[in-house]
């Protein structure tokens, strides 16, 4: 048995913005995040879409310093996405 190997977790938070991934307090070797993207057909007022330019933001350092981030995205936003 690996005891460096940390089972899977699902988090939903409302907010990808202001969630402290700080309190999970664990690093992981894959993370996977699937934000509700804010695409250029999106209406501009609805503050659950989450714009591509703010992907840096989230500091996934505390997450992930070693391994792979997978990121689901639209392919209307993948040029942007990549740029962040």
């Amino acid at each position: 048995q690996n005891s460096n190997f940390l089972f899977g977790r699902y988090i939903e938070c409302e907010d990808l913005l202001s969630f402290n991934f700080k309190t999970l307090k664990s690093q992981f070797q894959g993370v996977l995040i699937d934000p509700p993207w804010k695409l250029p057909s999106s209406p501009s007022n609805d503050p659950r879409l989450f714009p591509p330019e703010k992907l840096a933001d989230l500091h996934l350092e505390n997450l992930i310093t070693v391994g792979i981030l997978f990121v689901w995205v639209e392919k209307e936003i993948i040029a942007q996405v990549k740029e962040n």
